[in-house]
């Protein structure tokens, strides 16, 4: 609705209303004006020529017309009358209207014609008459309306005496500028004070009106608001809303009642609110609207209406008029369906969040009693395997002690399963063709498969690639295979497929979010009994079965489900009874190169002569071990918790070679003792021994990079074997790399956005005949990539532009292309931690190394990823501790002062960063420091650099600021005081 702007309306019909008032009023008042003076000019006129002519001449000498000597005489006393100066020419006329007397001679005498006859008839009744002199044909009397000229004719009866005795009329011309002149004057006068009053008069009235139109306005446009606000929301609720009468009859719908019940905006009245919602003719007996209009008081109900497939929430609510009687009630109906539909979801979702509890529960104690289980057995499996070493091959004992042995391998691999199923083993993640892994196990699978069973693999991918665990692969494979062999006892069809699939963000399955990406598929299908619902919901129990006694453990398809899960994959489940079941499981896709797998056997001798400290909570595994390394020639060191191991290293005189540990251990775990042990003595090797992962070593089952673990339980020949192998390549890890036969000619491209690191690797392989190639980001190391031929490529991960991971896929989508050879890249990352290792892989790295940057790391790296060579060893000196050195290779002797250099820089930038308060540049040349630091020999620096990056990216808490100010200071001291030795 349209306001109606009053104050605009009226101020411009008053201003037209003032404006010809004022006009007509200043108008007529002028005339009035004019007309008064011009009376008065004329009967002034009148006076003085009367006074005049009696008072200088006589009534008779006034009647008869002045010829001859008569006429000059008369013409003569004229010229001296003391006439008005205005007055310009005069006419004597007497009674009989004979011209007495006037300027032209000739005219003497005369009598009036018929135009002056009715001027001087009017005149001889006492009146004076004015006309124009222009016209002359209209004359006008002062008491009529006229328009003067500048000269005006007037009649003046001239009187002796009475006033109605006249003798004489004097016809005289007469210039009225004077007059005009007054009137003028005048005029301006009244037309100044009309305009003046009318205006006043005008913002008083319009004053008034406007705040009166301002109050109206103000209220119109609240009712106008407050109809409009009711209106919008009374259509803008989304409940189907209706007004009715006592009679049922909808007398307003909202819009939502209107789409929702099927009205029109013009038949949406006077219908019937049953006749649409029910179809009925007329309300049902538990319709809110009855109860109503009964009690005069608030009802509801929750219904479902079938004719319309919908869940409604429907209130009633009375209507009154000002005396209180009820005239009706509104109707108000919530569609409730999705609130119902989500009701039911979530009692689903929490049903299956009581299913995903059971399970870890369930896998929780599952670990738990593997780990204490792993421990009892170590000490079944480990003495009974150093009596067997003791007895001769003829004594009977020994085959009890067999027999023990046998078992204890047999619970050995029922705890490997309930590990596998609580997700707490160990796994050796590569990137793998889940083609080859099948087509490798079809004999296998083969034998497994009775005749009856027609058997068949179709796959449907090419060269997609999966990060897993092969031998867990080949473990979930097995079992899905035994479990669809015995579902059908009577024979029937077994198909192994595979497919990629591509699952979005709101893809499910099985109501489980999966993560959207690209999957491999390993599908599993029978065409054997079948299972229910309700068996479906406890197959990956651990020890549930539908088999018979003695026909399973119950720990196939639970180990399979925690098998997947700890492969960050997903598994479902179709099947009916009678009509067979379908195991899918989705690994996503990685794009690293397939692991080659080889089986080396050992074949070192085990003995030693150095000394070992074993550390274990549990006293009979002290002292399996210790009967088992000490006939080896080792020095066993036992200690029973973290704290013990560290004082026993205190005391101890010698060197400790190996430190073999358990990882849960009450009070300080494993992981914390080998990070303090290894402060006293760097060179010490470290073994890790868990009956399951734990987060100290591992994330998700993965274990950390150099991380050596041996599970239990313990045996006696893996232990022996283990732990030669890590003497052996901790001696010789001491050592650097002098000189190598390095594949000459290799062309090397090497990626890093910090110049330094670019710098220092120059350095480092500038004797080893390599062609290198730099690059600053991603998108620069692509285009050199696909433009030249590299042996060899290393690329950070955390660059600007393109990062690396980003430019790597890219690389191998391109060889792919191309039907390029995969060329090897190894990832340079300062994060090495199994998420980041896991990104490598997927995105297609070969290798990752981590930061800063090591020569003999470096040079490791080159002849592992050359095709010939083997390194040739020197040894190190061992590092001085009681003064800040820094011992750098010589190669880098030029590059040092220019490093130095622009770490002095540094320093200034980001205290002019901190003024402004820009964390992010901050957490930038932190990185740069972390990066580059360590591989010139500047550890500390790598160190502050890391502390540097960690606090400008949290930048929480009040002491970020003061933190990383102290970080600045610590560099700068350092760099102050540190004395560079070239060896």
């Amino acid at each position: 609705m349209k306001e109606i702007n009053f104050v605009k309306r009226y101020s411009i019909i008053s201003l037209l209303a003032v404006v010809v008032f004022g006009f007509a009023f200043g108008h007529l008042l002028s005339r009035s004006m004019e007309q008064i003076m011009f009376k008065n000019a004329i009967h002034d006129m009148a006076d003085i020529v009367n006074q005049n002519v009696v008072k200088h001449f006589k009534a008779d000498e006034l009647t008869k017309p002045k010829k001859g000597s008569t006429y000059k005489k008369f013409s003569h006393r004229m010229e001296h009358l003391s006439l008005n100066k205005n007055i310009k020419k005069v006419k004597i006329w007497n009674r009989e209207k004979q011209i007495v007397w006037s300027g032209n001679r000739d005219l003497v005498g005369k009598t009036a014609d018929e135009d002056d006859n009715s001027e001087l008839q009017k005149v001889l009744t006492g009146e004076i008459v004015a006309e124009t002199h222009s016209s002359g044909e209209t004359e006008h009397t002062l008491h009529n309306t006229f328009k003067a000229e500048r000269i005006m004719e007037i009649y003046i009866p001239i009187t002796y005496g009475s006033q109605d005795d006249i003798q004489a009329i004097f016809e005289v011309y007469v210039n009225l500028d004077y007059v005009y002149e007054h009137i003028a004057h005048h005029k301006k006068m009244i037309w100044f004070w009309t305009i003046s009053g009318f205006s006043l008069l005008y913002v008083v009235l319009f004053g008034g009106f406007w705040s009166a139109s301002r109050r109206i306005n103000k209220q119109t446009r609240e009712i106008t608001q407050s109809k409009q606000d009711w209106e919008e929301t009374f259509n803008t609720i989304t409940d189907m809303i209706t007004i009715h009468d006592m009679e049922f009859n909808i007398l307003r719908a909202n819009k939502a009642a209107e789409q929702g019940l099927g009205l029109s905006g013009q038949d949406s009245t006077y219908h019937k609110c049953y006749t649409y919602y029910h179809h009925t003719e007329e309300p049902p007996e538990w319709c809110p609207g009855i109860k109503c209009l009964e009690k005069g008081e608030p009802a509801s109900a929750e219904i479902f209406e079938p004719v319309l497939n919908r869940h409604f929430d429907v209130r009633t609510i009375p209507r009154f008029d000002n005396n209180d009687n009820m005239i009706g009630f509104i109707h108000d109906v919530r569609d409730i369906t999705n609130i119902k539909k989500a009701e039911e979801e979530k009692a689903k979702l929490h049903d299956q969040f009581l299913q995903v509890q059971k399970m870890d529960s369930i896998g929780r104690l599952a670990g738990g009693i593997a780990h204490d289980f792993n421990n009892i057995l170590s000490v079944i499996i480990g003495f009974s395997e150093i009596a067997l070493n003791e007895l001769s091959g003829n004594d009977g004992v020994r085959d009890h002690i067999k027999t023990i042995h046998g078992a204890g391998e047999k619970a050995a691999i029922l705890t490997k399963q309930l590990l596998a199923f609580s997700r707490k083993q160990v796994l050796e993640m590569k990137a793998v063709s889940i083609n080859d892994t099948i087509e490798n196990m079809t004999k296998m699978l083969g034998r497994l498969i009775p005749a009856n069973i027609t058997f068949s693999f179709n796959p449907h991918i090419e060269e997609q690639k999966i990060l897993a665990d092969p031998v867990q692969l080949e473990q979930i494979l097995l079992n899905l295979v035994v479990n669809a062999r015995d579902a059908m006892p009577d024979g029937g069809k077994l198909s192994i497929k595979t497919a990629e699939v591509e699952f979005k963000e709101e893809d499910l399955l099985g109501n489980e979010k999966v993560k959207p990406g690209s999957y491999v598929m390993l599908s599993v299908t029978d065409t054997g009994t079948g299972m229910s619902q309700a068996v479906i919901e406890k197959i990956f129990e651990p020890f549930f079965s539908t088999k018979g006694v003695g026909k399973g453990t119950g720990m196939g398809l639970s180990t399979v489900y925690g098998i997947v899960k700890q492969h960050e994959a997903y598994i479902d489940v179709n099947s009916e009874p009678g009509r067979g079941t379908s195991f899918e499981v989705y690994f996503p896709v990685t794009e690293g190169d397939i692991s080659e797998t080889c089986d080396e056997t050992l074949n070192r001798n085990v003995t030693g002569n150095e000394t070992v400290l074993v550390v274990d909570d549990e006293p009979l595994i002290l002292k399996v071990i210790a009967n088992l390394l000490n006939p080896l020639g080792y020095n066993v060191l036992e200690a029973s918790n973290g704290e013990d191991a560290l004082q026993i290293s205190d005391t101890y005189k010698e060197k400790i070679d190996l430190l073999l540990t358990d990882v849960v251990m009450p009070g300080m775990n494993g992981n914390e003792l080998a990070e303090r042990l290894s402060k006293k003595w760097p060179e010490t090797g470290v073994i890790f021994m868990s009956g399951y992962t734990d987060d100290a070593i591992a994330h998700h089952g993965v274990l950390n990079e150099g991380v050596v673990l041996v599970n239990k339980p313990i045996k006696g020949d893996v232990l022996s074997k283990m732990i030669r192998q890590v003497l052996d390549d901790r001696s010789n890890k001491n050592e650097v790399i002098c000189s190598t036969h390095v594949r000459k000619g290799m062309d090397i491209l090497l990626v890093d956005d910090d110049e330094n690191i670019r710098k220092m690797t120059r350095v480092f392989l500038k004797d080893y005949d390599c062609t290198i190639e730099t690059a600053e980001n991603g998108h620069s190391a692509f285009e050199k990539f696909t433009s030249g031929t590299y042996d060899l490529v290393f690329m950070d991960m955390q660059m600007p532009v393109m990062d690396g991971l980003t430019s790597v896929r890219k690389m191998r989508k391109w060889e792919q292309e191309h039907g390029v050879h995969g060329i090897r890249i190894i990832a340079l990352t300062g994060n090495s931690s199994s998420e980041d290792i896991e990104k490598c892989y997927r995105a297609g790295y070969s290798d990752h190394m981590s930061k800063p940057i090591k020569k003999d790391l470096l040079m490791q790296a080159v002849i592992r990823h050359s095709s010939t060579g083997t390194p040739v060893h020197c040894t190190n000196k061992e590092n001085q501790k009681d003064k800040i050195v820094a011992r750098v290779d010589p190669d880098l002797k030029e590059l040092v002062p220019e490093y130095l250099e622009e770490r002095q820089s540094d320093i200034k930038r980001m205290q002019e960063a901190m003024k402004k308060g820009d964390y992010e540049a901050v957490r930038i040349i932190g990185h740069t420091l972390k990066g580059s630091g360590g591989g010139f020999g500047f550890e500390p620096i790598t160190e502050i650099g890391l502390e540097i990056e960690d606090a400008a990216t949290g930048r929480s808490g009040e002491d970020v600021e003061e933190h990383i100010n102290e970080c600045i200071s610590k560099l700068s001291e350092y760099l102050d005081s540190v004395d560079v030795i070239y060896e």
